[in-house]
Parts: structure tokens; sequence; C-alpha cells
């Protein structure tokens, strides 16, 4: 196989990993008694040294440098992550997952202009389908009751904020960036801007403090699993993929949540969220063979003009 086939499988890989810790942290969100400041206050202030420590033991470490090129990413990065989490407050859970869910069609339009891809049909159509999917998914499994105008305004900002944030990584990747030092650079920007904003939201440090010790120990959980394997994963397996690949295999998350909130919490699963999974994961199984399909294919070098020779010349040494 050749090489680039072999990166390709890696990076199908590892973002399948991601994807699979991406679905588990919505499940660790929701064993935390604290408001969203407190729990985006905590993932990212816990998040430093672990974020830190991996840059240096697995990557160059952290510079300045990288934290420059991380101010803008790093800031959509905890911005975004607070906005999602307000429009959970503020509308649906419907309306705000279906609104995330249509980061990959926004990609599917973008890539073409800002890295220059073209979109193929058979890509169109695996993405519909996994879409179609997760709309089920998600429409299946409540009302749209306490949906609000305001909500699916956060929504919708946090759908651009998380694209931008997601193009810029992939940029930076491009460029050669190590994942787990661009991850850490991201973090330390992030938890900067994320703290005053933070504090300002919970309205007391008390409120920031006591959370308990399950309270704790879910944030480091979080910032291990979804955190650590699952943001390095996806950022590591972005230099290797297609970024609306990469942006299409995180509709599979939604899938796992759900099928955790029933194991865990409960939670009832009905039989269109059960169609609507099955929907996602079929369309996710095309796009990645699709993909693995068009890196595999060897390219065809150009067929170079082969010069005759001189007959005469020939001719020449052959009397002599």
């Amino acid at each position: 196989m050749h090489q680039g086939g072999d990166e390709t499988q890696r990076a199908l890989g590892a973002a399948t990993i991601a994807v699979l810790f991406w679905g588990i942290g919505p499940l660790m969100v929701r064993g935390i008694d604290a408001s969203a400041a407190t729990i985006v206050f905590w993932r990212f202030a816990l998040a430093q040294p672990v974020m830190i420590g991996a840059s240096y033991y697995f990557g160059k470490g952290l510079s300045l440098r990288l934290i420059r090129r991380a101010l803008l990413p790093g800031a959509l990065f905890a911005v975004s992550m607070l906005a999602a989490f307000t429009s959970f407050q503020k509308t649906s859970i419907v309306n705000a997952s279906l609104i995330q869910a249509m980061q990959p069609a926004l990609l599917l339009v973008v890539a073409p202009f800002v890295f220059k891809k073209r979109t193929t049909l058979r890509q169109f159509a695996f993405g519909g389908v996994a879409l179609l999917g997760v709309a089920t998914l998600v429409l299946g499994g409540g009302s749209t009751e306490g949906s609000a105008l305001s909500g699916d305004l956060w929504a919708a900002f946090n759908l651009v904020l998380w694209t931008v944030y997601f193009v810029l990584v992939q940029r930076i990747r491009q460029d050669g960036e190590d994942a787990t030092s661009i991850l850490a650079a991201v973090f330390f920007v992030s938890f900067v801007v994320a703290t005053p904003i933070t504090l300002g939201m919970a309205g007391s440090v008390g409120e920031i403090v006591n959370i308990g010790w399950k309270g704790y120990l879910l944030e480091v959980l979080m910032v291990l699993g979804p955190g650590l394997v699952g943001h390095g994963m996806m950022m590591w397996s972005q230099r290797h993929l297609d970024i609306r690949v990469a942006s299409l295999m995180g509709l599979g998350s939604p899938v796992l949540s759900t099928l955790g909130a029933w194991m865990i919490y409960s939670q009832s699963l009905g039989f269109l969220q059960v169609i609507g999974g099955a929907i996602v994961l079929v369309g996710l199984t095309g796009i990645m063979l699709e993909h693995r399909g068009n890196r595999a294919r060897p390219a065809v070098s150009p067929t170079l003009p082969v010069a005759e020779p001189d007959l005469s010349e020939v001719q020449g040494r052959l009397i002599s």
C-alpha cells in the first residue's frame, strides 16, 4: 500500500477515536452539578498542565510563536464553548443540536473556495445521508418546546465560530505544526480568554469552587478523554484528512451520546432515534470508504516525451 494510503488509514482511525471520546463528553457534563460557566472554567483550568505536559512529551512544547499562531483559534474555541452551553440553556436541545449539525454542510460549500478542493457528488450524497440521520436522531428524541429565537441565534453564532476555528486549525496543521503543541497553545489562549468571562457569569468564587469531588473527577476525565485524546486525535488527523471528511465524521458523536444517555441515565430511546443512528453510521461508512479509496489510488505519472535517436548519427557510428 502506498504511504499516502497508510497515512489516510491512520488518520481515519484517529478521527474515529476522537468521535468516540467526543460522544462521551456530554454524558460527563450532565453528571456535573454546576453552571455552564463553572464547567467551562474548570475544563480550561485543569487542562493547562495536561496539555502543556503532553506538548513537551509528544511534541516540541509550547512557545511564544505557537501562542501567537493560536490567538485567534484559541479565542474562537473559548467563545464557541460558551456559546454552545448558552444555546442549550436558552433554546431546546433539538434546535441547538440541529443547528450545530449544519457545520459539515457549511464546510461542503466553503471548502472549494478556502482549500481549492472540489466537492464530489458522492461526498454530497454521503454527507446528505449523515445529516439526514442526525436530523432523524435529534427530532426523534424530543419536541422543540422551550425553543427561543435568542437561543437559536446563540447556536448559529456557535456554528460560525466552530467552523472558522476548524478551518484555522486545519491550515495550521497543514503548515506542519505538531498536534500536541498547537493544542496546548489553543487551550492556553482559551483559558486566558474564558477565565474573566466565566468568573463574571458565575457571580462568585464560591460557585466556581464548590462542585464536589464528583464534579472535579468528571472535569479531570473530560480533560483527559474528550480534551487530550479527542481533540488531540482530531487535530493530528486534520493534517492527513480532507476537512469535509473530518467534519462529517463528527456527526457520529450525537449517536454515541444518545446511546450513552440511554444506558447510563435511562433516557428514552425511541424507534426513530435508532433508525437515525443507523442512517448516520451508513453515511459515515460511505464517507470513510470514499475518502480512503480516493487517497489509496496511486497518482498517474504524466507521460514524458521520449526523444527519438538521431538515425544518421547512429549509422555513422556503425560505419566507423
